[in-house]
């Protein structure tokens, strides 16, 4: 348990905890060193939890950071110049979160994947609604 090498801290220790004015003072030096290992313990198991809430807590901040990507299909009827994707495409380019574009001329539809820990669909249709092209989520097949 305890090596050579331990023992000037041991002695100090047990100097510090149980000198003149300690409340131990009448416990022998091994019942004096077996309630410092008890303190250290009850320590030990104090900071383990400590420990525990922190990584605990580090969880729940940064579970966010594990949102996963998400894709989706916005309809934009009002795309009939083959100019306009390019606006279409700006427009999204601004809104955090979002990955990847492809505009679809031909389909009149933007395919769109972002995080959604930092966006919504809400958020991507209001984009292109603002640069003049209303959309829509395209509704998912059942």
């Amino acid at each position: 348990m305890c090596s050579p090498e331990d023992s000037p801290n041991l002695q100090g220790l047990i100097r510090d905890n149980f000198g003149p004015r300690s409340d131990r003072t009448g416990v022998s030096v091994c019942a004096q060193v077996l309630l410092l290992n008890v303190d250290a313990e009850r320590n030990l198991y104090e900071e383990s939890e400590k420990l525990a809430r922190c990584n605990c807590s580090m969880l729940v901040l940064t579970a966010p950071a594990w949102a996963s990507p998400k894709t989706v299909t916005l309809n934009v009827s009002g795309m009939t110049c083959p100019a306009y994707p390019i606006t279409v495409k700006k427009a999204l380019e601004k809104v955090p979160g979002v990955s990847k574009i492809d505009v679809q001329y031909e389909k009149k539809q933007v395919v769109v994947t972002f995080d959604d820990a930092k966006t919504n669909t809400d958020v991507l249709v209001k984009a292109t609604t603002n640069a003049g092209y209303p959309s829509q989520p395209e509704k998912a097949a059942k």
